[in-house]
């Protein structure tokens, strides 16, 4: 999640016949600019505001008592689909020309996030199709119950099925980690690069999956938001501001996938080396210039049996797109002789 702020030129403004300056605007603003620009497209918030006019279109026609309907909440609800093992409909966008890429998005994100779907396939482009989907229960996408981390490797399955049986795949903090288990369940990945995979500890785990839970569980979707952006390390100025933004309303719609990063999370420790020494395929692991981030890399680097680590100067868990697409390109782009 996005809380850094940009500081903002003041400029002038005209009153009467004299022109006055204006007066800086206040942190609140600033961050209130910054986080709603950042983290969602124009498009989407756009779309948040039609969401009430708009109907969902069915998720499938398998098991349909069983199947959700996605919300439309703004989505292209055109978009191209695949079907999943489990019947669900798992809704993507696809832009470029080359080898397939698949994008994996993380907690609170949909194909929309900038690092990890639209803004970042555009990036990559010139060099790929790149795919960008809703991850189940989010956006255009349908879901299942009960959840299993299981069903979202197969979900990935099908969208490597459907772009010709093998892939590049990125992941995005949480949904590396998702990333790293299609890889050890053998999906014919041909390379896995993933941007800071929160596997730092603290605070998640059952505890916290079960409060998560308990929260969603009594309709408390902002709450489980809040709980989650505590959990990450937002600081509570930066809580409270992201509740007064137009993003807000998106991010409790999307609160109950949290229970599913979650899981996919686990206690948040860097699994085993005897699970990691399954994912046998070339690996690049990228992170930004925190401490801590660069020391999870670092351990679950040691763990993959063909991984590196690279930072990308100047970057945050907020990455630009701009910063990633280059990495990632130069690394799909290697061939297996020269890693």
């Amino acid at each position: 999640m996005p809380w850094n702020v940009r500081r903002s030129a003041v400029g002038c403004v005209a009153v009467g016949r004299t022109r006055r300056r204006r007066r800086p605007p206040t942190p609140v603003l600033l961050a209130r600019a910054s986080i709603t620009r950042q983290h969602f497209s124009r498009r989407h918030l756009q779309g948040a505001r039609l969401a009430s006019s708009e109907s969902p279109v069915t998720a499938g026609t398998a098991r349909k008592s069983r199947i959700s309907q996605p919300e439309s909440d703004g989505y292209d609800l055109n978009m191209e689909h695949v079907t999943s093992k489990d019947g669900t409909r798992i809704a993507y966008e696809r832009v470029g020309d080359g080898p397939p890429v698949i994008l994996v998005g993380g907690a609170l994100n949909d194909h929309t996030a900038p690092a990890a779907g639209v803004p970042l396939a555009k990036h990559l482009a010139p060099n790929f199709t790149v795919y960008s989907y809703d991850r189940r229960g989010r956006g255009a996408s349908g879901d299942t119950e009960p959840y299993a981390v299981g069903r979202e490797v197969e979900d990935m399955a099908a969208l490597i099925r459907h772009a010709g049986g093998g892939a590049f795949a990125y992941g995005m903090s949480s949904g590396a980690a998702l990333g790293i288990e299609a890889a050890r369940g053998g999906l014919p990945i041909w390379k896995l690069a993933m941007y800071e995979p929160p596997f730092v500890g603290g605070g998640q785990g059952d505890d916290y999956i079960a409060e998560l839970e308990r929260l969603l569980g009594a309709s408390r979707r902002s709450a489980a938001v809040r709980l989650f952006l505590q959990t990450i390390g937002v600081p509570r100025l930066f809580r409270g501001v992201l509740r007064l933004t137009p993003a807000w309303p998106k991010l409790k719609r999307l609160a109950p996938t949290l229970v599913y990063d979650a899981t996919v999370m686990g206690d948040g420790a860097v699994p085993p080396a005897a699970r990691l020494a399954a994912v046998e395929i070339p690996t690049l692991v990228l992170t930004g210039t925190s401490e801590r981030m660069q020391q999870a890399a670092h351990a679950l680097v040691t763990s993959l049996p063909d991984a590196r680590h690279r930072v990308l100067d100047g970057q945050t868990h907020n990455v630009k797109a701009s910063a990633l697409a280059p990495a990632l390109t130069a690394f799909f782009s290697e061939s297996q002789t020269s890693l």
